[in-house]
């Protein structure tokens, strides 16, 4: 069983890394927004996982804060909005830690259809709660730069 779910887990690292290594201009495009000193976020976890959502709200607030963006924390549903999708899923196994999904996408919910932008920030692996929540991390810090990137002149040298 571990040597499937290491296939398993192995063969979806890669095929995550190929797509976030080189994202395209209608990615950055499709995330430029008006106001972009604030985003919203929503965040969904199963219930698994061997934290709480709370705590993965506590992370996202601290990346975009530091990043001197100002969280809206579920408030996506206004027409135009992009926001970042977070979603979290773990499969508690017998005597070992974990295995966990974590999926990021920024999306837009108003006006209908809804849209999810998927070229995504995603990692699958397994490990204990503490190895999970800095991979959440290191994936929303990746998100928040890419929403930089593509909202301001930062590096550019026009």
């Amino acid at each position: 069983m571990r040597k499937i779910v290491f296939a398993i887990i192995t063969i979806s690292m890669l095929s995550v890394n190929a797509i976030a290594a080189d994202r395209p201009q209608w990615f950055y495009d499709a995330i430029k927004v008006e106001n972009p000193n604030q985003l919203a976020y929503f965040v969904e976890m199963d219930k698994n996982c061997p934290f709480n959502k709370e705590t993965l709200n506590d992370t996202v607030d601290g990346v975009l804060i530091r990043s001197r963006i100002k969280p809206l924390k579920e408030n996506i549903f206004v027409p135009g909005r992009i926001y970042l999708s977070l979603d979290v899923s773990c499969l508690k196994l017998k005597q070992t830690n974990p295995v966990f999904s974590i999926q990021l996408y920024f999306a837009r919910y108003k006006p209908y259809p809804a849209i999810l932008i998927k070229r995504g920030f995603g990692s699958i692996g397994i490990g204990p709660s503490d190895f999970i929540l800095q991979t959440f991390k290191e994936k929303v810090e990746r998100a928040v730069t890419e929403y930089i990137k593509a909202n301001f002149n930062l590096g550019s040298s026009e």
